[in-house]
């Protein structure tokens, strides 16, 4: 029997319009509420496409700040949700975190995972999820979806470093 991946889901016109319109809606929203997110912003480009690292239901942005949006998903969310989770991958292109997952030696430059170290690449994108969630709730920016991990409140009683080595470790 041979394993066939199951094929791409297929956005129409109309889908992919709604999706960019939605991410525009909150990108504006983002940058005049909280100016400091817009040079990243206006340096990403989003494609209505299921991201490629998930089977769907997110956003993520790659190394060259090209965010992708599952249609679908961005249709289920609030205009807050959609600031939310924008502001979180416009950190993640900010706080450069495919570099330092390089200098952590959990992938290679070339953006594959280190050999032996999937379950560590695992944990580090906890890590800066939980960081990123922190800093964004911390501000105010839009509405936390309930998906969206948040760092434990034992955690941040106990004043532990909010960074994502930090919680990493």
């Amino acid at each position: 029997m041979i394993n066939a991946k199951a094929a791409p889901k297929v956005f129409t016109e109309a889908e992919k319009r709604a999706c960019r319109q939605k991410i525009g809606s909150a990108g504006l929203t983002l940058v005049a509420t909280f100016p400091h997110f817009g040079l990243a912003w206006a340096k990403m480009r989003p494609i209505a496409k299921v991201p490629a690292q998930t089977q769907g239901g997110t956003w993520e942005v790659d190394r060259k700040g090209t965010l992708y949006a599952d249609a679908a998903f961005t249709a289920s969310l609030s205009d807050g949700e959609a600031q939310f989770i924008l502001g979180h991958e416009v950190l993640h292109v900010l706080g450069d975190h495919f570099g330092r997952s390089v200098a952590l030696g959990l992938r290679r430059a070339d953006g594959y995972t280190v050999q032996g170290r999937e379950s560590d690449l695992d944990v580090w994108a906890y890590a800066i999820d939980m960081a990123v969630n922190y800093a964004l709730i911390t501000d105010g920016v839009g509405t936390r979806p309930k998906s969206a991990v948040k760092l434990p409140q034992e955690y941040i009683d106990a004043g532990f470093r909010k960074d994502a080595e930090s919680i990493y470790y």
